[in-house]
């Protein structure tokens, strides 16, 4: 894909999985305190409750992924449901955190099968980090009132170096003309180009939409979390800026 990933070039998996798995233990303590799951998130539609089944189920998907990862599977496994009450969903969430734990202990080189694309294990280790670091603070939104474009700095810089290699893989619509979008954080640019009918990493000859923040609130903007009028954004386009989201699958 030509992908420069520089700013993953460091973390280890296991180094990474252990950022996940601190942010995984922030959503399950968030959730174990609030028995009012009624309040929306913002992700579109959510409220906590659902947010809360889909972390516990797709934990447990991940951590079935790497499980497989660990003795050569490539089949990716089946989503799973988060039925029941509170406690049984908390229970299959606590269930999931320590079967992740469980799995995580890959080689370097090792293939992961995540639901969505096979990954070298470095990058799925960081798309967990991604997955756990941004719904924590989706709940600290909704339930303790924090910052809208605040994330760990680990887990910002994590997610803006993954951009280039997950919009590719996870756009699920077409924008109506062609675009590039820059998106240049403290630590990491990532350049995505949808032309030629398709999506793709880097540089290509349409139109640039440039946007310029820290590498939280840039992540934070693709992922459908804040809007390009935020004050820690600047951009070039800003109905490009916008409809970014739109095309990106929800995580």
């Amino acid at each position: 894909m030509g992908i420069r990933f520089d700013a993953m070039s460091s973390p280890s998996v296991a180094e990474n999985a252990a950022l996940a798995l601190r942010e995984l233990d922030q959503c399950q303590s968030v959730l174990a305190d609030t028995h009012d799951w009624s309040a929306a998130t913002p992700c579109d539609e959510w409220d906590v409750d659902a947010l809360a089944r889909h972390v516990a189920a797709v934990a447990w998907q991940q951590a079935e992924a790497f499980h497989r990862g660990r003795v050569g599977v490539t089949q990716a496994p089946s989503w799973l449901s988060a039925n029941g009450e509170r406690d049984a969903v908390l229970a299959l969430l606590a269930a999931a955190r320590d079967h992740l734990a469980r799995g995580v202990d890959v080689g370097e080189d090792a293939t992961i099968p995540m639901p969505f694309a096979p990954l070298p294990a470095p990058i799925a280790a960081a798309v967990l980090v991604l997955e756990y670091g941004v719904h924590r603070a989706d709940l600290e939104r909704a339930l303790l009132d924090a910052p809208a474009a605040r994330l760990d700095p680990f887990v910002a810089r994590t997610v803006a170096g993954l951009l280039p290699v997950l919009v590719p893989i996870l756009v699920e619509k077409s924008p109506p003309v062609p675009v590039t979008y820059r998106l240049c954080g403290d630590t990491a640019t990532a350049t995505v180009t949808y032309e030629d009918h398709a999506w793709r990493a880097g540089e290509g000859h349409a139109p640039v939409c440039e946007v310029h923040g820290s590498d939280a609130a840039v992540s934070l903007l693709a992922l459908g979390r804040i809007a390009p009028d935020h004050p820690s954004l600047s951009v070039s386009d800003a109905a490009a800026a916008a409809a970014l989201p739109r095309h990106i699958r929800r995580l």
